[in-house]
This record gives C-alpha cells, structure tokens and sequence, in this order.
C-alpha cells in the first residue's frame, strides 16, 4: 500500500489535507400495485473519490499542471490511495480553490472508479536513480540527458526551487 496518493505517474509531494472516499449501490424503487413499492437493487456503482488540498513551493503551478494534463486527455489510469487497494479511476473534476498566494495553489479534486478497465499487474517497486549534478547543470539538461522533462524532474525532487541553479554535488531523482 501506498502511504502518499498517486495517479498514474503522478505522486503528491503531500497527501491531500481531505480525502473522502464514497461507496454507493445504485437502488431504483418499484411501484407494486396494490402492494406499495420494492426497491431493486441494481448492483455496486464505482466509487467516487473526492478530496482537496494545497501545493506549495516553487513548482505549486507545475504540480496543478501535471493533474490538468490527466484531466484534459480523460485519462483513466491507476489510483493509489493511503491505506486501500489500488483501482482504476479518471479524474473528472480539477478545481483552484482558496485565496492565491505565491507558491499556493489550493485545489480540488473528484475521481470515478472505472471497472471496465483491468488494474495491470503489479510491478515491482522500481529503485529511485539518482545522478549527481556537475557544475553548471540545470534541470534542463538532466531532462535531455536522462530523455525526461523538467516537470518530470520537479515533481520527482519537490524541494527543488530554482531549476536553473544546482548546487554541484547534490543528488536528483530520476524517474
């Protein structure tokens, strides 16, 4: 189990402050006549999965950034959440909330489970790749050098600030 949600590729540098998570039959009543009614019931519906929370730092707008990305595309991938089994989910709602305030973004959040679409095996847990940065290296050029983006980069090393001014030595996650 996971202990910080993901979607996809996407991993929240800090889980979101509130998670609710809504399992629902789909129930339809029936008119029986001179009897009343029954209801039917039609079955488990997926579940809806909806939360809010804050992304801070620098890379706030490249976090929002990356959701938007899923959202726009409709794409339906693998949910993993804090404590429960993995489950394939489209996220169907992406909202900006709150007061906006340099490196602040508050957001919003609802995702529908898809059982159509099969979870795919599980793969082990890769080892995170490191590569030491020399001098004069941006996240720009580890990007090209390791065939991956800057985003990519930034959501991996959320304490990254300033992408064009590494500090020789230091260590970056690859994905």
């Amino acid at each position: 189990m996971t202990q910080t949600m993901e979607f996809v590729s996407f991993r929240w540098p800090q889980n979101p402050t509130t998670l609710s998570v809504s399992h629902t039959r789909q129930v339809q009543e029936q008119l029986l006549p001179y009897h009343g009614t029954a209801i039917q019931d039609l079955g488990k519906r997926g579940l809806v999965i909806t939360g809010e929370g804050v992304f801070r730092g620098a890379s706030a707008e490249t976090q929002f950034a990356c959701l938007r990305r899923y959202y726009d595309e409709g794409t339906v991938g693998v949910l993993r959440l804090m404590g429960m089994p993995p489950v394939m989910a489209k996220l169907i709602k992406l909202e900006l909330v709150g007061k906006f305030e340099p490196d602040k973004l508050g957001y919003r959040f609802t995702f529908w489970e898809d059982s159509s679409v099969p979870l795919p095996p599980e793969r082990p847990k890769a080892i995170h790749r490191t590569c030491t940065v020399k001098e004069g290296d941006t996240l720009w050029h580890i990007a090209n050098q390791y065939d991956t983006t800057v985003e990519i980069l930034l959501l991996e090393n959320p304490d990254i600030q300033w992408p064009n001014a590494l500090t020789a030595g230091r260590q970056v996650v690859l994905p």
